[in-house]
């Protein structure tokens, strides 16, 4: 598992990973690379006030991050114990359960938690990948299924902030083409988008292959925003993004 959550631990300072995957028959699986915390999690029986175990019948596709899950706590602070904090958790529904994904750090890095928000559709294709390189891992674990003798019947759990299957999906509600900075300066939601993703260090090719544009339509963008911006560099492009704290925008 280690060498497999490797480039999240490179990119992200990722410590801690567990795959949870719920049949609806009420069987599960779950890997990890902290196996300690797992045992922990079924000894203690914190399952019964997860809100991340009821049946997969209840989820849709989405994500959580765990610092806004007030009922959560006595869970995260025991995950703490195991030097896990700061974290979020991936759900896709699949046609005969639910998988979640729960990716985390250490205590000491709060910022984990707003790297991995910021980079939700990476972390997306690394479950492609996991599942790629897990096979026989996972192979393995559903030939040795974890069963819990009704356990969808003992989930006491009232989480509100879960993407549960008749929660709304957040989506937005106004279309906002341009975005008003001072001096009558505005910038477009691409440019913006495109700015979101140089502050954070990605590359022209990159960034047009998150935004699925062309890279010269990239440097377009990067361009009218030095010229809107009165940058005669690049770099200096960046220093004034984050002067204007793009990430709020």
């Amino acid at each position: 598992m280690d060498a497999i959550i490797h480039p999240l631990k490179t990119h992200f300072g990722v410590t801690s990973v567990v795959y949870q995957r719920n049949f609806n028959d009420g069987s599960e699986i779950r890997l990890s690379n902290q196996p300690a915390w797992v045992k922990h999690f079924y000894e203690q029986g914190y399952y019964r006030n997860s809100g991340f175990e009821k049946h997969p019948q209840h989820y849709q596709s989405g994500f959580v991050v765990w610092a806004h899950l007030s009922h959560h706590q006595p869970i995260l602070e025991a995950a703490r114990r195991f030097n896990i904090d700061h974290g979020l958790t991936l759900i896709q529904k699949t046609a005969n359960g639910c998988e979640f994904y729960f990716i985390g750090t250490t205590p000491d890095k709060p910022h984990v938690a707003n790297l991995l928000l910021n980079n939700i559709e990476f972390l997306k294709r690394f479950t492609l990948y996991f599942k790629e390189q897990a096979s026989l891992l996972l192979k393995n674990a559903d030939s040795n299924r974890i069963i819990i003798p009704k356990k969808y019947e003992n989930i006491y759990c009232r989480e509100l902030g879960i993407p549960y299957k008749n929660s709304p999906l957040v989506k937005p509600v106004l279309k906002i083409k341009k975005i008003y900075l001072d001096n009558n300066v505005t910038l477009s939601s691409r440019e913006i988008a495109c700015a979101k993703l140089l502050v954070l260090g990605k590359t022209a090719h990159v960034i047009a292959e998150q935004l699925y544009i062309s890279p010269r339509t990239v440097e377009t963008h990067l361009q009218h925003l030095k010229e809107k911006l009165h940058c005669r560099s690049k770099s200096e492009l960046i220093s004034k993004l984050i002067e204007l704290n793009v990430q709020t925008l």
